[in-house]
């Protein structure tokens, strides 16, 4: 790819912008790391709708990855730092503290049932909040 830049950039540009880029990715990375550990946790005590398109957690899991996540890699990647942050970042963060709230929620009323079943039966409506 970087011969494709130097066809019109400096070595100086080129490396500047992979290593913004690579930077804004390994950010991500790490909020995507966060959800997963939270996800595979919920999974493995049985906390995750077997419908998972109606479990609230799990749709702020594909907002993170497929919406705002995606905004805020490609957001980076095209020299979009605006979009990459508002519509990127904020959201991923917001997104993060979403699933946080939710995952603590299921894992203290876990322990006050004893039942993964009965805490997703008596689960309040959580509103999805998708950031559009």
């Amino acid at each position: 790819m970087k011969q494709v830049c130097a066809t019109c950039h400096e070595a100086t540009f080129i490396n500047n912008y992979f290593q913004r880029v690579d930077a804004q990715v390994k950010n991500y990375n790490n909020y995507f790391n966060a959800a997963n550990k939270m996800l595979k946790e919920l999974k493995a005590k049985g906390l995750i709708k077997s419908d998972v398109w109606s479990d609230p957690f799990f749709k702020l899991y594909y907002y993170l990855w497929h919406h705002e996540g995606r905004r805020m890699r490609q957001g980076a990647a095209m020299g979009s730092p605006d979009y990459a942050h508002w519509h990127g970042v904020f959201q991923v963060m917001q997104d993060i503290r979403e699933m946080q709230d939710i995952y603590n929620y299921r894992m203290k009323m876990l322990k006050k049932y004893g039942s993964a079943k009965k805490v997703l039966e008596n689960e309040p409506p959580m509103p999805v909040v998708t950031h559009e």
